[in-house]
């Protein structure tokens, strides 16, 4: 039985990299929600802190409310419009926009 890789439709994910923050924002993709990923550098700057507190608090040896991620091979990524980061936020005090 072939192994299937696949678990739903394609989505286009677009890629929030430091160097882009100061560029125009990309044109929108046909889903209604459209997922933001923020690198290490940029979700500090997000949440006005430093990159070494973020990577210390997205370990789950660190702390046992890790900042919610997403691994992709060596690169951690980080939804802030994912439902998960959402509710990490509001748990640790943070503001919502």
């Amino acid at each position: 039985m072939p192994l299937n890789l696949t678990r739903g439709p394609i989505v286009q994910v677009n890629y929030i990299w430091s160097d882009d923050l100061d560029q125009a924002a990309p044109a929108p993709c046909a889903e209604s929600v459209q997922p933001s990923f923020y690198t290490y550098k940029d979700l500090a700057r997000y949440l006005n802190t430093t990159e070494g507190w973020v990577r210390r608090n997205a370990r789950r040896t660190y702390t046992s409310d890790p900042i919610p991620s997403i691994r992709l091979g060596k690169n951690v990524l980080f939804d802030v419009q994912s439902k998960e980061f959402l509710a990490w936020l509001k748990r640790r005090g943070g503001r919502t926009q």
